[in-house]
């Protein structure tokens, strides 16, 4: 199954619903907080002597002084900064237990770091939602220059925990020990360069009250290519396996299309049509003997008729034979993907056409002329896409968003070695085999995103991320597929 991933406020919501369900208080949790953290540095730094703990006014910072006593008491030499006293009971409770225990946090501007010590950032949480700016800028950019081992409480301070931006400045490589839930800004965004390791811990707190909070977001794993590789009838036939029509391959684009047939035809389906220019036909039936080729003197309805689902855009070029090949498949009922150039065709249209069986591929500079505006950031831009478009939208880029209606699917898969010519076609010829099959969009987009990744992740390690093209995706979907 998908992993729910969850905002900062869905992740309070679901710590308040806990203490009235459990009847523990806040400051229960922040001691389970501190004890995970103990339990996380006894693991992963098992050696480390020193400790400098630097807490925030909030919550967070109330993780931090309770984990400084517990280690105080486990025998490590301690050190503990803060700015303001804090302002929630929960942490002035915290704080107060460890001057009890015989230590008195220091000032901000007393901080040193010693060489060889364990930072542990308790300094903003995930309510963090504006600029980082004076002495917390000064403080972070401390910690990052230290070049210290850091363990970060929850959500390294200064990242976004819904966007995974910095806000302005961030605490950078750090492990991070997430409490009750994974935070949707630890998945997207900067949060795969910033974060060092990612670890969740729920704090004993049951999955079915965690599920009680619907998550909107959530990440694929490999359970997304479960619909389409179900074992096949002995006395299976391929008409049962659906018909793929593509269409693209204007004059002078015809690597695209024979990319995206080369794909659809390994992904399962039953027959395989491609709809191209004339100068394009040999080309296609050297490449891809196993597909059924026809040119423009073709009839385009008649093939649309037999299809089951149609991919239109890769190599479909701008001009009038490119309008008139959209403008034909649009008006179908039949299931369709458009990528690439039908993207960009569509935009020009003021009124664009709401089909719910339509899947649209766009990268963000696609998205932005569709949409005709910019956002601040890619779980925006895919809202906007899906309520003007009512398709089930993929968001291509790193971490490929899929939206349909309120759920967003993240893709966490994936490496730069993708960014190049070709693979995007590669992609679409995917999606579209799984469509054609009777798959619906969102199980279709689900499964090419996810194996066009993996593949793409394949190809890397096989070759490199340099040298890797679009071609060794279609050889490397025979070794995974």
């Amino acid at each position: 199954m998908d992993q729910n991933v969850f905002t900062a406020v869905e992740t309070q919501k679901i710590e308040q619903f806990c203490i009235e369900t459990l009847s523990i208080t806040e400051y229960d949790l922040m001691l389970r907080a501190g004890k995970a953290l103990i339990n996380y540095i006894n693991q992963v730094f098992p050696n480390k002597k020193v400790m400098q703990i630097i807490c925030g006014s909030g919550n967070n910072g109330g993780d931090g002084y309770t984990v400084a006593r517990l280690l105080l008491n486990d025998g490590k030499q301690v050190s503990c900064y803060e700015g303001k006293e804090p302002t929630q009971e929960s942490a002035k409770k915290a704080r107060n237990e460890l001057i009890a225990s015989g230590l008195n946090p220091q000032s901000f501007t007393a901080l040193m770091i010693q060489k060889d010590a364990l930072i542990i950032d308790a300094l903003l949480g995930i309510g963090c939602d504006k600029p980082v700016q004076g002495i917390y800028l000064d403080i972070i950019n401390q910690i990052n220059e230290s070049g210290e081992s850091i363990l970060a409480a929850d959500i390294p301070s200064g990242l976004c925990a819904d966007s995974g931006k910095p806000l302005g400045s961030c605490v950078k490589q750090a492990h991070v020990l997430s409490f009750v839930t994974k935070k949707l800004g630890t998945v997207i965004g900067d949060s795969v360069q910033i974060i060092n390791k990612l670890t969740i811990d729920k704090l004993d707190i049951p999955e079915k009250i965690i599920n009680q909070i619907r998550s909107a977001y959530h990440v694929m794993n490999k359970s997304a290519l479960d619909p389409v590789i179900k074992k096949r009838a002995n006395d299976a036939y391929k008409n049962q396996f659906g018909h793929i029509l593509l269409v693209g391959g204007d004059s002078g684009y015809g690597g695209a299309i024979i990319l995206a047939a080369r794909a659809a035809s390994q992904s399962g389906v039953g027959l395989v049509s491609v709809y191209t220019k004339k100068d394009h036909k040999e080309p296609l039936l050297t490449h891809c003997s196993d597909c059924m080729i026809h040119d423009e003197e073709s009839d385009l309805k008649a093939l649309i008729h037999k299809a089951t689902a149609i991919v239109v855009g890769p190599g479909l070029g701008l001009g009038k034979w490119s309008e008139k090949c959209l403008k034909i498949i649009i008006e179908s009922a039949k299931p369709i993907i458009c990528d690439a150039d039908a993207i960009t065709l569509l935009a020009r249209d003021a009124v664009f056409p709401k089909k719910d069986n339509l899947i649209i591929t766009p990268h963000e500079g696609e998205a932005k002329r569709l949409i005709g505006e910019d956002h601040e950031n890619r779980y925006a831009m895919v809202t906007a896409l899906v309520k003007k478009t009512a398709a089930t939208v993929i968001l291509k880029g790193q971490n490929t968003l899929i939206k349909k209606e309120d759920d967003t699917f993240i893709c966490t898969k994936g490496n730069p070695g993708l960014a190049t010519a070709g693979t995007g076609d590669v992609l679409a010829g995917m999606i579209g085999g799984f469509l054609a099959q009777g798959h619906s969009t969102l199980i279709a987009s689900k499964a090419g995103v996810y194996l066009h990744a993996i593949c793409g992740d394949a190809c890397s390690e096989a070759y490199s991320e340099r040298s890797m093209t679009a071609s060794d995706l279609v050889v490397m979907m025979k070794t995974i597929f």
